[in-house]
């Protein structure tokens, strides 16, 4: 039993004392680029957040950090936009897999299954932006499936297509944007999907150690801030009526921008 205590002790003595951090590489992208926070539907704060970049230099490539969607009343349009300017020849406008797109497209698959739950995290706005009315909460599978069926009539196949196709993460030198973070202790190529789009328990306390400095959004902050090797861009569109984006290769640290609702 004592022997017991003592390892919760020791155990209990190496949470409290913090782990040495390695020392951060210097941030190197490959070129200058922006990465753009959770727009959420924000379509206005988008393009005013857009004109902030376009007057900083008119061919920066612009990364969105997903969830491009929901939450936000203008959804609909928002996905089309990015969808039409992401997928033109010499495209300068990517975005990676959020979890709101992820939710979005189970919704498709199996609408039964998960339609309450997308619903219920923003979905709802994603189908008044789409002009459909009459949704009812109440009728089980089948007003579901009769939902989905609607989503799919009103949304151009090839948008559901290409959010099909979107990458986990978006790399520059090692400047690497994702949706929700990444495991440090493990590298990219074998991150799980649930910790790219969802987090992981061990982001908030440990560095990466592999140079890699990850940008992403997911976790609402007051404003941009720098952690360590990790920069969050998250400042609550839909809910606070600030979008956020960070400049990378320009300046020696990432330069920030935001976009303000005139309410």
């Amino acid at each position: 039993m004592l022997s017991l205590f003592g390892k919760a002790l020791r155990k209990n003595r190496a949470a409290q004392e913090p782990a040495e951090q390695p020392a951060l590489a210097p941030i190197a992208p490959e070129g200058p680029f922006a990465v753009i926070g959770d727009v959420h539907g924000c379509g206005t704060l988008m393009l005013d957040l857009l004109s902030q970049i376009d007057a900083l230099s008119s061919d920066l490539p612009v990364v969105f950090v997903g969830d491009l969607i929901d939450r936000g009343p203008q959804s609909a349009s928002v996905l089309a936009a990015i969808h039409a300017e992401a997928t033109v020849e010499g495209a300068r406008v990517f975005s990676v897999l959020g979890n709101h797109e992820s939710m979005f497209l189970a919704f498709i698959d199996d609408p039964a299954r998960h339609g309450s739950a997308w619903l219920s995290h923003g979905g709802l706005q994603m189908i008044e932006s789409l002009g459909l009315r009459g949704l009812t909460m109440t009728g089980g599978a089948p007003a579901m499936v009769a939902l989905r069926d609607q989503v799919r009539d009103a949304i151009d196949p090839a948008v559901i297509d290409w959010l099909r196709d979107l990458p986990l993460w978006w790399q520059s030198g090692n400047v690497v944007a994702v949706h929700a973070g990444a495991d440090p202790r493990l590298p990219l190529e074998e991150q799980s999907e649930q910790d790219l789009i969802w987090g992981n328990r061990h982001w908030p306390d440990q560095a990466r150690g592999d140079g890699l400095w990850i940008v992403h959004g997911h976790t609402i902050r007051p404003e941009c801030e720098i952690i360590r090797d990790r920069i969050c861009i998250d400042t609550g569109a839909y809910a606070t009526g600030v979008l956020s984006a960070a400049v990378f290769g320009l300046d020696e640290r990432p330069r920030f921008l935001s976009a303000y609702s005139r309410k």
